[in-house]
């Protein structure tokens, strides 16, 4: 979040704040605490990449690229996976890996363009034609309102997948329009309705998230990939904005 605010207002503060950060990341992939796990890919992507990207810092681009080669170490070439967590010679782990819907989005609409096969599009339909009256998604795609817990995190990372959808839709494409503007109104309800301007002690921006419904864990709270892709979410709308992913 840092990094866009930094990009869409100049102000050096959030360079500044964001660059003293490096160093930890530089410490956690050298000294490999925490590292077996897929989440390098989002962690280095978000922080290391986006410094290199807008400021052309070296060093941040050299540790982005360590971390790719123990993202890469994770790779199952046969089974064309790369594994979630846990030691690669652990049995119990070996091989798990997991799907976390919304964030492939981009992914599905990439292939739609480079195949041409509508399925990847019927994807996104089946998601706005399960939005409620308010059209942030329930934390479930199988309910569609009612008492269901809504989960605001996985409405803004969907808004930035059907924006990354619209961008490479020809102008005449109706669908174009239509995931533009649903993207407007998923985003004007997380901004009018979801987010903690009147509470100054929450602990995050975007509120009603869910993490794992089933577990009771993070229902009905914030979270820290809610933020960050409300935070993109609003950069997309606002100017022309060169991906850090």
């Amino acid at each position: 979040m840092l990094w866009l605010a930094y990009e869409v207002t100049g102000d050096e503060r959030y360079r500044n704040t964001a660059e003293v950060q490096l160093s930890s990341y530089k410490q956690r992939i050298t000294e490999r605490i925490c590292t077996d796990t897929h989440d390098l890919g989002f962690l280095y992507s978000l922080s290391c990449v986006a410094s290199y990207k807008l400021t052309g810092n070296g060093e941040a681009k050299e540790i982005a690229l360590y971390a790719a080669e123990l993202l890469m170490r994770r790779y199952f070439d046969k089974a064309k996976i790369i594994q979630a967590w846990g030691d690669l010679s652990d049995p119990e782990n070996r091989g798990r890996m997991i799907i976390d819907c919304c964030m492939n989005l981009p992914l599905l609409y990439w292939a739609a363009e480079i195949t041409g096969d509508k399925k990847y599009f019927k994807a996104a339909n089946y998601f706005l034609n399960r939005l409620p009256q308010d059209c942030i998604c329930c934390w479930d795609l199988i309910f569609t309102g009612g008492t269901q817990e809504r989960d605001s995190s996985a409405a803004a990372i969907a808004a930035c997948g059907l924006l990354e959808l619209s961008k490479h839709l020809p102008l005449e494409d109706i669908m174009k329009k239509i995931y533009e503007n649903a993207t407007v109104n998923i985003v004007k309800s997380l901004a009018e309705g979801y987010t903690s301007i009147t509470d100054p002690k929450s602990n995050g921006i975007l509120l009603h998230a869910v993490y794992s419904k089933p577990d009771g864990k993070g229902v009905d709270k914030c979270n820290i990939w809610g933020d960050y892709f409300y935070f993109e979410a609003l950069v997309r709308l606002i100017k022309e904005w060169k991906t850090y992913w």
